[in-house]
């Protein structure tokens, strides 16, 4: 692990510490008399850490599979929506604007499908068997409609609309033309053994496409000066650039 590395503090998304923990923000007041406090709601600290050798910019707290499982059951559901729109009111009128209706997913996300599907099948490509590693409900799985296996795994997939779920016992028990690993890495703590699974289940002819956003906020401060501007954190706790997704890769073989 580099040790070039910058490191400044900041607060977790109240929503998240609520779901994931629990937690509640406090208003520290007056009456408390903690005299070594300032009066005010306290949140969640954590840290942002940028590397300076790779560009990544993390979260430095690395939830466990039941803290990530608890914050993910029930994903985007109205349930979901209602518990964030409580800590972030501001959410609610881009909820309205940016989210398909019925679905909980960006609505940009479904546009690039066929964008993604071009790319996948630019050299003939056409996949029969397909793993999308954390797919959702399948609505965002690229060649969803003509594949002849469509397996998704998910923290939850009661309520799949294409495909099939698998357990991780099942995934090596099946051989893949295309395994789709899809805006999932931004999400946990561990993403290098999401890759070490998907390296040991890989054949020769199996194609595996990654996928992560480019965070605008990349583009708002320079290298060297992002750990510092990264004040709150919300799902996306890993931040990559072409250079640190690169390196990830690279050391997984």
């Amino acid at each position: 692990m580099s040790k070039n590395f910058s490191k400044a503090p900041a607060i977790l998304s109240p929503f998240i510490a609520n779901r994931m923990f629990g937690w509640e923000p406090l208003n520290i007041t007056k009456k408390m008399n903690l005299r070594d406090f300032e009066k005010g709601h306290a949140y969640p600290i954590c840290s942002s850490i940028e590397c300076h050798e790779c560009d990544l910019l993390f979260l430095d707290l690395r939830f466990h599979s039941d803290d990530l499982d608890r914050y993910y059951s029930g994903y985007q559901t109205e349930e979901f929506f209602q518990q964030r729109e409580r800590f972030e009111e501001s959410f609610a009128k881009r909820r309205t604007k940016s989210f398909k209706s019925g679905s909980g997913i960006v609505s940009g996300y479904f546009c690039k499908l066929p964008e993604v599907e071009r790319f996948i099948s630019s050299s003939n490509f056409i996949p029969k068997s397909i793993l999308d590693y954390g797919g959702g409900d399948g609505t965002g799985t690229p060649f969803n409609k003509i594949s002849e296996v469509l397996h998704i795994f998910d923290v939850d997939t009661k309520n799949l609309k294409y495909g099939n779920p698998v357990d991780i016992k099942a995934i090596y028990k099946n051989n893949y033309d295309l395994i789709l690993v899809r805006n999932v890495i931004e999400h946990v703590s561990y993403p290098d053994k999401i890759l070490e699974t998907i390296n040991k289940i890989c054949l020769n002819k199996t194609l595996v496409y990654i996928e992560v956003p480019r965070e605008k906020f990349l583009d708002q401060y320079p290298p060297r000066k992002r750990a510092r501007n990264k004040i709150i954190w919300h799902e996306h706790i890993n931040f990559y650039e072409e250079k640190s997704l690169r390196a990830l890769v690279k050391r997984m073989g």
